[in-house]
């Protein structure tokens, strides 16, 4: 007789999404190579010259200072001799937890929770 009741994965929650306040609209994005493991919540900003997604750093000055969106899954865009960029999905809305979200250099995702609300993501305080 066949097991039916075998256990095959276990969801562990993350706290990134905060709320359902808000519907969550996914979309897929092209992420620029050569960028490492990219974890889940971390928020991304678009390359004016190339519309390739990348982590929001405020330092940067190629469009990618301002987040739009949040990444959906831990992904491997490869070091330096990646030589694709890589496609996978991020939220484009909802409620998410500030302390569970990814940025690169100073400052901290709450810093951006403004220009977020402008794009209907938006951020709480979630232990």
């Amino acid at each position: 007789m066949i097991n039916l009741h075998n256990t095959i994965g276990e969801f562990v929650p993350d706290k990134l999404i905060a709320d359902t306040q808000i519907p969550i609209r996914l979309e897929g994005i092209v992420l620029e190579k050569g960028q490492s493991v990219l974890k889940r919540g971390t928020l991304l900003g678009r390359k004016e010259s190339d519309g390739l997604y990348k982590i929001v750093n405020k330092a940067s000055s190629d469009g990618s200072q301002k987040p739009i969106c949040v990444l959906t899954d831990d992904v491997d865009t490869g070091d330096d001799s990646a030589v694709k960029d890589v496609r996978t999905t991020a939220y484009l809305s909802g409620v998410f937890n500030q302390n569970a979200l990814i940025i690169e250099g100073n400052g901290e995702p709450v810093d951006f929770k403004e220009e977020l609300r402008d794009r209907s993501i938006y951020l709480e305080n979630t232990k």
